[in-house]
């Protein structure tokens, strides 16, 4: 899981990696 976080902020993409998490947290019941 870290190195998805690591690739997503190493290419500057905050608003995919802020869907992902939003999918992520919404799979998991997590807000």
């Amino acid at each position: 899981m870290r190195e998805i976080v690591n690739i997503s902020i190493g290419q500057c993409g905050n608003q995919i990696a802020g869907k992902f998490w939003e999918v992520v947290a919404g799979e998991h019941g997590l807000s």
